[in-house]
């Protein structure tokens, strides 16, 4: 497992994507967790979300997409 740390460019905190990981995607939509957990699916995909998914990150479905 990687590790990164949030940094302030502006007024956004950016978490960047370590090298081992590939985007594959160009848009991602990011979601907050109740616990703290910042999730970013692929804008393509975003229709395959399951219920217990986003239950499981703490989220009501239907999600609220920043």
């Amino acid at each position: 497992m990687k590790s990164v740390k949030a940094r302030k460019v502006g007024s956004s905190t950016v978490l960047t994507v370590p090298k081992e990981i590939k985007a594959l995607y160009t848009d991602y939509d990011v979601f907050a967790g109740t616990d703290g957990a910042i999730v970013y699916l692929p804008k393509l995909r975003i229709h395959l979300l399951m219920p217990s998914l986003l239950k499981l990150i703490g989220m009501p479905y239907p999600t609220k997409i920043f």
